[in-house]
């Protein structure tokens, strides 16, 4: 650049002395014009030294932060690991992916989420600014900018966005009808059309919060929150998603929690809440919406389960025991009995976190919600009793061949409900679309009319 740079600079002086002499014979009219000539041919330079000289220094300044020492990571198709700008949340990251005439740009965001070797940190960061901001960090203690130790990657495909494209025609997803939707659902939804759709299910779901979600200060809710409940959201921040949450993240979502609480401090705060709280922050919904987001699927699909005695709770996996004997085929209870695990203890992780307690890769976490707020509590139901239909051991001896993704032969070294645990995480990371297409075929036989009559039924029973 510097060799290039003087021989250019050589080559002008001879072209300026040259022209000089031209001039020299003209008229004084021929001189100006030569001027303005040399002028504007200066300027023109000057402009497009300033240009390289500004590429130069950006390429030096990413060459110079990169180190031998920079992690590296698989990123798998909707994975729980992978490789994110640092502490920043999943919303932002892509917010801040290049587009081209309102498209996202195939070089950016797919190359960086394909299956491939992830960028080192400093190149993913050079992105531009968030169009959704992320929930405002804000707490009295010292901010925590710690990073993500290993943020989750959210990979989509080209063909997904370009079948919204062609659904849209030019509309808005506002404008979509629930049947065209449920169909398009099916396949996948790019981020950003949760970003605009999500909002829209809170606001229409039975039981949704109306009036307390919205225009709150949250500062001031964060004063209503018992100490007790105070204590217990600071042990649970650090341990909730610790492999996706950087110190951001994490001070948004105390805040989001004191929010909550401080809706209903009689209520006060049950573990579970935090990580249905977290993928609002992951996502980058903004603060209000977040909240009421969280008020309306606890209202819709958890009714009850996070109050001081999960009464809500125990009646629903009343509910899903008397579900299960009525679509469960025959051999699905003889494995489900050889458990030996009660109902409540089984499913307690995926009905008090909704699937987002981590064990699932966020992309499925989000997938299943997105039937959650289409369905409401059926689609809960019927995701469980579709993980059990699908992995729970079994004893027939089936080859690995004959086995569907993740289903695992019970082992007598094993204890059953490990095994199952262990297929389900399999399962639902490595084939998602038959884990959905199994709870889509079992809605229909559990209608909400149904679910609310055997909760009646369960209510009066549940001590």
């Amino acid at each position: 650049f510097f060799v290039l740079g003087a021989l250019g600079s050589v080559a002008r002086r001879a072209s300026s002395r040259r022209t000089m002499a031209r001039g020299s014979s003209r008229g004084p009219q021929a001189q100006a014009s030569a001027e303005a000539g040399r002028h504007g041919a200066a300027a023109a330079a000057a402009s497009t030294a300033e240009g390289a000289a500004a590429k130069l220094g950006k390429l030096l300044q990413r060459r110079a932060s990169r180190t031998p020492s920079v992690r590296r990571s698989r990123s798998a198709v909707g994975g729980g690991g992978g490789s994110a700008a640092s502490g920043s949340s999943l919303g932002s990251f892509w917010s801040r992916m290049s587009t081209r005439d309102g498209k996202p740009e195939v070089g950016s965001l797919w190359a960086f989420m394909s299956k491939r070797e992830c960028q080192s940190e400093s190149e993913t960061a050079s992105t531009a600014a968030p169009e959704t901001p992320p929930l405002t960090p804000s707490s009295p203690e010292p901010p925590d900018e710690s990073p993500a130790s290993s943020p989750p990657s959210f990979w989509e495909d080209g063909d997904m966005h370009e079948r919204w494209e062609q659904a849209l025609a030019g509309r808005s997803v506002s404008e979509l009808s629930k049947e065209e939707l449920k169909v398009l659902v099916q396949d996948g939804m790019p981020l950003k059309h949760r970003l605009g759709l999500w909002p829209r299910w809170f606001a229409s779901m039975p039981g949704a919060a109306e009036g307390d979600c919205t225009d709150v200060c949250f500062d001031e809710l964060a004063r209503n929150v018992p100490p007790d409940a105070a204590r217990q959201i600071e042990a649970d921040i650090p341990r909730t998603l610790p492999r996706w949450l950087g110190g951001a993240e994490r001070n948004a979502l105390r805040r989001l929690l004191h929010a909550f609480v401080g809706l209903d401090p009689q209520e006060g705060y049950c573990q579970g809440v935090n990580n249905i709280a977290a993928v609002f922050v992951l996502l980058g919904f903004d603060e209000h919406t977040a909240l009421r987001g969280l008020c309306s699927l606890l209202r819709t699909c958890c009714p009850g389960y996070h109050d001081r005695t999960l009464r809500g709770y125990r009646r629903d996996s009343a509910v899903l025991k008397e579900l299960a004997a009525r679509v469960l085929p025959p051999d699905g209870m003889r494995r489900l009995e050889a458990l030996s695990v009660p109902f409540d203890v089984l499913a307690a992780g995926h009905f008090l976190s909704l699937a987002s307690d981590g064990a699932f890769p966020l992309i499925a976490t989000v997938r299943l919600w997105d039937l959650f707020l289409l369905e409401g509590s059926p689609a809960v139901f019927a995701s469980f009793l579709a993980l059990l239909q699908l992995y729970l051991p079994s004893s027939e001896g089936k080859s690995v061949e004959q086995m569907l993704p993740g289903e695992v032969v019970a082992d007598d070294q094993v204890e059953p409900a490990v095994s199952f645990k262990v297929a389900v995480q399999r399962g639902v990371s490595e084939d998602l679309e038959v884990v959905l297409a199994e709870i889509r075929s079992l809605l229909p036989q559990i209608p909400l009319a149904l679910v609310e009559e055997l909760r009646g039924a369960a209510g009066d029973s549940t001590p």
